[in-house]
């Protein structure tokens, strides 16, 4: 192969004068052996003196010092030059010259021996590599040139110190315009070092680069262990506390899965996890309907190993909680309240002891939060009703139980009729005895008939009215008859 040199050193070795067959082919020796700077290649040009006349040519041979000679090339007559383009910078050649014609050679010129200096490639520093087991490994680059030689004549081998961690089939060079990248791939699960060598060769030097690949054990992460839950179906479960932990990486680098082994208990889509770092926790929700044993398996992963968790889940048919004796609607006047509202609680899995009961109110205007209260911790349950002063109106009151998973719930109207005011009376008659009372019309309100008999008397609310309405009038009659003094007068609610 061709190396492009740039300096060569020429040494004359003195010989002894070789005479031609029958004294006819006479050639002195070799005049000098130079190097020249060719552009394509390092060469070595050697001339002789030519006192022969009739030659036909001249044989160049050439050895290896110390090594037998062979034909290297031969030229015409009259030619006292040649250049040997196929040297190896760095090697010793011995050169000699003999003429020849159709009745055979001279003797050999004296023989000179050739050399051109080379030297080593020279190869760029490789970091060390240190990772852990199952972690993909980094390529090793490194730059690399050669004086002499074209790069691309250059041969790179590797070698391993460890065989068992890095066997040299799992080694690749590959070569690209004067960069080297070295990937290397440990075997199976092996940990350990390796020095790992690598050598480039321009044929005569070699120069040779070191780095080290150390493979650490990766241990896998763990995970705490988890109690088993019992629970009913359509329940929430959770938060489930359990921690993470990894020998080689932080927490927080650590990722988590959760997956249902049994879809019709629970719906896998349902599952949540938080939490970042050593502390994480799990929730999720059993089916509608549901019963039976499954398990919730966690996975904790540090990319590499991985580590499951379970947790044991035994889910039980429940039936909603029952709730009776509320009706669906309630009126009281402004400033009145419910009192002692009384219903019933049950449940068929649940102790009602352990029956949740939550009331609220859909306008807090009227009736807030905190004129809700619930009395009673068994069956036997009351409530208080007392709305704010000042607001009438209508507002839902909502009443919930639960046993943790299921609910029911009843909602119930509460108005709060406008404050009463007396109205005043337009026209007052007896006929047929009966009390004729006419008051001013007020549209979508209440007006209530009321009468005493002495001033000392208490006023008494009058039953059964005879209501009728006349041109924005409103006309009231008692229907007993009047058998002594008696005072009205009439209240509107609205």
């Amino acid at each position: 192969m061709g190396h492009r040199r740039k300096t060569a050193r020429t040494v004359f070795k003195p010989g002894r004068r070789l005479l031609g067959a029958a004294g006819r082919l006479v050639v002195v020796g070799l005049v000098s052996i130079q190097f020249w700077n060719a552009a394509e290649a390092g060469e070595l040009a050697l001339s002789w003196l030519d006192n022969s006349g009739n030659e036909d040519g001249f044989e160049i041979e050439r050895a290896l010092l110390g090594e037998d000679f062979a034909l290297l090339d031969s030229v015409e007559a009259d030619v006292v030059a040649y250049t040997d383009e196929s040297i190896i910078p760095g090697l010793d050649y011995e050169y000699r010259v003999r003429a020849f014609n159709a009745f055979g050679y001279s003797g050999y010129t004296n023989v000179s021996i050739g050399h051109m200096p080379n030297t080593a490639p020279a190869l760029g520093d490789v970091e060390n590599i240190s990772v852990l087991k199952g972690i993909e490994i980094p390529v090793a680059s490194m730059s690399f040139s050669d004086a002499e030689s074209d790069t691309s004549e250059l041969v790179f081998e590797a070698l391993s110190s460890n065989l068992e961690l890095l066997p040299l089939e799992n080694i690749s060079v590959d070569v690209n315009e004067g960069m080297a990248s070295v990937t290397v791939l440990p075997a199976g699960s092996a940990t350990g070092s390796s020095v790992v060598t690598l050598l480039v060769s321009d044929g005569v030097e070699i120069a040779q680069e070191d780095f080290t690949l150390e493979v650490l054990r990766n241990f896998a992460p763990t995970i705490s262990s988890f109690a088993s839950v019992q629970a009913f179906d359509g329940q929430q479960i959770g938060p489930v506390e359990f921690t993470i932990s990894d020998t080689e990486y932080e927490a927080s680098e650590l990722s988590v899965t959760a997956v249902s082994m049994d879809e019709d208990i629970i719906d896998s889509s349902s599952i949540s996890l938080s939490g970042a770092g050593a502390s994480r926790t799990l929730s999720f929700w059993t089916k509608d309907g549901a019963s039976g044993s499954t398990t919730v398996r966690l996975t904790v992963s540090d990319g590499v190993n991985q580590t499951n968790g379970a947790l044991p889940v035994t889910v039980t048919a429940n039936e909603a909680p029952t709730l009776t004796g509320l009706q669906d609607s309630y009126t009281i006047e402004s400033g009145g309240k419910l009192s002692g509202l009384a219903f019933s609680v049950g449940d068929k899995e649940t102790s009602v002891g352990n029956l949740q009961v939550s009331v609220s109110s859909s306008n807090s205007m009227i009736v807030s939060q905190f004129g809700l209260r619930l009395k009673g911790t068994g069956a036997q349950r009351t409530l208080d009703v007392t709305p704010n002063l000042g607001y009438p109106g209508s507002v839902e009151i909502t009443v919930v139980v639960s046993d943790g998973a299921k609910s029911v719930v009843h909602t119930f109207e509460l108005r709060v009729l406008e404050p009463e005011s007396v109205v005043e009376i337009l026209n007052f008659s007896i006929e047929e005895r009966l009390a004729v009372i006419e008051v001013q019309d007020r549209p979508g309100a209440d007006f209530t008939l009321w009468k005493i008999h002495s001033l000392n008397g208490a006023w008494a609310k009058v039953d059964d009215v005879e209501v009728s309405v006349d041109a924005g009038s409103r006309v009231l009659i008692d229907p007993t008859p009047i058998v002594s003094a008696v005072c009205y007068r009439v209240v509107a609610s609205e």
